[in-house]
């Protein structure tokens, strides 16, 4: 190509970067909700052992599946390495 890009090429590139940004901030938005489903799910076993209080509120803590997530998407920024 001769480095000249037509106006829809233009904003698809534009429209791609934006969506690359948005999922950087969804990413980075889930971490921090599985790091705070942790420190609810402490706190509640600390104040109250039942499972009523999270139901009332949304939230499923206590599920095998959601806990390992949760403990993937805080572990680090980028979740954990697959095993080599």
């Amino acid at each position: 190509m001769n480095g000249y890009k037509t106006e829809p090429e233009r904003a698809l590139e534009v429209e791609r970067e934006e969506l690359l940004v948005l999922f950087k901030e969804r990413e980075e938005l889930e971490i921090r909700i599985a790091k705070k489903q942790r420190r609810v799910a402490a706190l509640a076993t600390l104040v109250d052992d039942s499972e009523a209080s999270d139901s009332i509120l949304g939230l499923d803590l206590y599920g095998l599946t959601n806990a390992i997530r949760t403990a993937l998407r805080a572990a680090s920024r980028w979740g954990l390495p697959p095993p080599k």
